[in-house]
C-alpha cells in the first residue's frame, strides 16, 4: 500500500514538472503550419481515437516509457486540433521469485526455477545472465506458461542473475521481478 502511495506521488510530481516545462517550452517554439495530426501522420507516429476531454491550451507533455522506465515526451499542440498519442503500457515490479533465492548456492543438477503466479498472467519469460562476461547464457527470454522451469541446459560454475516477466493474453507486460536476484552454481 505504501509503495502505491509513493508511485502516485511520483506521477504527480513528474506531471507537475512536465506541465511547467511544457508551458515554458511553448513560448520559444516556432509557429507551425498544418495540423499536428498531419505531421504525426507523415512520420507514422499517429494514434487514432475519440477525443474525450479537451485539454487545456498549451498542455502537451505525456508520460511515455523510456530507457530508465517512465519519461516524458513533448508534442507540439495546434489550436483547435486534437492530438492522439500512443498509449503507454505501465507494469509493476512485484513479481516474486521463489527458487533459487537471492544469494543461494545451488547445484546445476536438478535445479528448478520457481516464482509466484501473477494475476491475469497468460505466460512468462525468464532469463538467466552469467556474471562472468565470457560465459554466454543458454536462457534469454524463454517463454513458458507455467510458474516453474527445470534447468535442462548446462550452467557453468559461477554467479548468475535471473529475472522473470509476466505477460497477459494481449502480450502486454504486467510485471517483472527484481533484476538483482543472484545465485551461485557450485
Amino acid at each position: 500500500m505504501m509503495s502505491t502511495k509513493w508511485l502516485i506521488g511520483f506521477f504527480c510530481v513528474v506531471a507537475a514538472i512536465s506541465l511547467t516545462n511544457c508551458k515554458a517550452g511553448n513560448k520559444n517554439s516556432p509557429a507551425t503550419t498544418g495540423s499536428t495530426n498531419d505531421s504525426a501522420a507523415q512520420s507514422g507516429n499517429i494514434e487514432t481515437g475519440i477525443e474525450k476531454v479537451k485539454p487545456a491550451p498549451g498542455k502537451g507533455i505525456f508520460a511515455t516509457t523510456g530507457i530508465a522506465g517512465i519519461s516524458s515526451n513533448k508534442y507540439e499542440i495546434t489550436a483547435d486540433k486534437t492530438l492522439f498519442v500512443s498509449p503507454t503500457n505501465l507494469f509493476k515490479g512485484d513479481l516474486k521469485l521463489l527458487n533459487p533465492k537471492a544469494g543461494a548456492k545451488v547445484s546445476a543438477q536438478n535445479l528448478e526455477l520457481k516464482w509466484e503466479p501473477y494475476p491475469d498472467a497468460a505466460y512468462y519469460k525468464f532469463s538467466i545472465y552469467p556474471e562472468e562476461m565470457s560465459v554466454s547464457s543458454p536462457y534469454v527470454n524463454e517463454r513458458l506458461e507455467g510458474t516453474s522451469f527445470a534447468i535442462d541446459k548446462p550452467l557453468d560454475k559461477g554467479t548468475y542473475r535471473w529475472q522473470v516477466n509476466a505477460y497477459n493474453s494481449a502480450d502486454r507486460k504486467l510485471a517483472e521481478s527484481s533484476n538483482d536476484i543472484k545465485f551461485t552454481i557450485n
